[in-house]
């Protein structure tokens, strides 16, 4: 059902993209509303939210047209056509040349007209569909004006976490605030996350997957903070317990688990390492119980040496000789040109950008 939203969304756009194409310059604006005024984008997300619980988005652009007006209203469809054309695209959906058109006008329009998003799922939305229309092979140019972009509309996320209202869109929007978490966490998030009172509503509705990867780009990036790692891993210690307790095999996800003690080894936090670490290998043989320790892969082999020497010999010691290729490792460690350390990960059609200053 969601092929077939995206796919009547697409042949909508491509529709209103050759009408703009083929007026002049001066009737932009107008085309602009055409496309704004049918609003196919919140019927689509109406049908996701159906499925996933969620306030469906016709109520929330009425809610906004009511609060903002018809600029505030709008935005939601620019945010869900860049949405669903950008994740299309990372998807290796091809896109028309007139659907390009329309997602770079749409790009540009959501970060030009930032202060018209009212709630934090239009961020949301933006944000997934400006990572995953970034091409891959994109040339330093692209990455750095990307990073302006996200930068901009990060800092309009943290406005509307402010006050009362921010505080119950943080309880109503926790599933698009940590998936924005995971794909671009500037030290501006992060700090955010490190205030307790987000803190706790934020790891406490992660994933054991997610905990995995937030602990994984904390290792990576240096930040040792005790009381976030310490957060995080009883996050992933209340996970395992629940899936024993469930006896939930399929989703099960040790090296997750690894993750959060590797991140806890290299940068110095190792009062609890060790023990979750023998928990974690537990699980890995209950998880593998079928041909025990020969089932695991050599990734979990190697992983599990690499916790060993950093929690008996490499205390401390945060250094470039971790950075080995393909071992728990994000695709790409960089710095940028203002000087800024940036950790970028690629896992399929999900992605995540951690940047922090150096």
């Amino acid at each position: 059902m969601r092929v077939m939203y995206q796919q009547a969304l697409i042949a909508a756009a491509a529709a209103a993209a050759a009408a703009a194409a083929a007026a002049a310059a001066a009737m932009v604006a107008r085309v602009e509303m055409t496309v704004m005024v049918p609003a196919p984008v919140p019927l689509i997300l109406d049908g996701l939210a159906a499925a996933t619980g969620e306030p469906p988005a016709s109520e929330l652009q009425a809610a906004s047209q009511e609060q903002g007006g018809a600029a505030a209203a709008s935005y939601w469809t620019l945010a869900g056509i860049v949405w669903v054309l950008g994740t299309a695209g990372a998807k290796s959906a091809k896109l028309t040349w007139q659907q390009q058109q329309l997602l770079q006008e749409c790009k540009q329009q959501c970060v030009r007209r930032v202060c018209d998003a009212i709630h934090m799922q239009q961020i949301s939305s933006v944000v997934v569909g400006l990572v995953g229309a970034m091409p891959s092979g994109s040339s330093p140019q692209q990455q750095e004006q990307q990073m302006v972009q996200l930068q901009c509309l990060l800092q309009r996320a943290l406005q509307l976490l402010e006050g009362y209202k921010g505080e119950r869109q943080l309880i109503n929007e926790l599933q698009p605030l940590h998936y924005m978490l995971l794909a671009v966490l500037p030290e501006q998030l992060l700090a955010a996350l490190k205030q307790l009172h987000v803190q706790h509503r934020v790891i406490d509705s992660m994933s054991m997957w997610q905990v995995g990867k937030v602990a994984q780009a904390l290792g990576q990036l240096g930040q040792r903070d005790e009381a976030l790692l310490d957060e995080i891993l009883q996050r992933a210690e209340q996970l395992q317990a629940w899936q024993q307790q469930q006896q939930q095999q399929r989703h099960r996800q040790p090296v997750a688990l690894l993750h959060v003690v590797w991140a806890h080894a290299v940068l110095g936090v190792v009062h609890k390492a060790r023990q979750v670490q023998d928990a974690a290998l537990q699980e890995m043989q209950q998880v593998n119980s079928a041909s025990a320790w020969q089932a695991v892969g050599g990734y979990e082999r190697r992983l599990v040496c690499y916790i060993d020497t950093w929690l008996t010999d490499e205390k401390d010691k945060l250094q470039q000789e971790q950075l080995v290729d393909g071992l728990v490792l994000v695709d790409i460690l960089a710095v940028t040109v203002d000087g800024r350390k940036l950790a970028v990960e690629a896992d399929g059609s999900h992605h995540f950008r951690i940047q922090t200053s150096s």
